[in-house]
């Protein structure tokens, strides 16, 4: 089963680590985690740039003030375009 998880984020340097680790310790793994930072200002995206890639492909994708329902939408090309996985 191939699950990616979406995630848009906006100054989330408080919870953002907390997510991935909570992700990373699921018993079925998602196949990868594309998060959208719209325009933090705080270490969000910075966070997610250091974060240990070697367990779940996490892929950053920069979208400047996006809204969640906006910020979903270059997530969404992102994978599509590195050949992630697809709804059946």
């Amino acid at each position: 089963m191939n699950i990616s998880v979406i995630i848009p984020a906006r100054n989330e340097q408080e919870s953002i680590l907390r997510l991935l680790d909570s992700l990373n310790g699921q018993t079925v793994k998602p196949s990868e985690i594309v998060i959208t930072d719209a325009g933090s200002t705080d270490q969000t995206a910075a966070i997610v740039e250091d974060y240990d890639k070697t367990i779940v492909p996490i892929h950053l994708v920069r979208a400047d003030k996006a809204l969640p329902g906006r910020a979903r939408n270059p997530a969404k090309r992102a994978r599509d375009a590195a050949g992630g996985p697809r709804p059946p």
